[in-house]
């Protein structure tokens, strides 16, 4: 397959002569499809260089699996100690981070404290983890 061409489920389909819809549930290891043929689904997609289109999943879904963050400043060891523990525990939940800053000096005093607050909340004991706290 060309590389610049996105490898789609159609595709793996196409060369194992069966449905996308037997492919879509063997890459999702759906109960229904024999083992066997989910075995040739994966091997299929790895030789064909399939990709999951996490945005076509998303409208799918209507799930983003996205966490907005705004911070008020990037350059501080303390802010980007706290974004390297959300990024590690969003991932670990399949999640992604969209950050970005907001240096507005009336909204920075308290602000990383809020900005903890909402993330242990929005993630729980894993950003805890990541964090090192007790």
């Amino acid at each position: 397959m060309p590389e610049d061409k996105e490898i789609t489920i159609y595709d793996i389909a196409r060369h194992l002569n069966i449905s996308a819809t037997t492919v879509s549930r063997g890459l999702k290891d759906h109960p229904a499809i024999n083992k066997n043929t989910r075995r040739k689904i994966a091997e299929a997609a790895r030789f064909l260089g399939y990709r999951s289109n996490t945005f076509a999943s998303s409208l799918r879904s209507k799930k983003t699996h996205t966490l907005g963050v705004i911070v008020p400043r990037l350059n501080s060891y303390f802010m980007s100690s706290v974004l390297a523990g959300m990024e590690k525990a969003a991932s670990q939940e399949n999640y992604n981070l969209i950050i970005t800053q907001n240096p507005m000096p009336a909204l920075a005093p308290g602000f990383a404290i809020m900005l903890l607050v909402l993330a242990f909340n929005l993630l729980g004991n894993g950003l805890r983890d990541a964090l090192n706290v007790k």
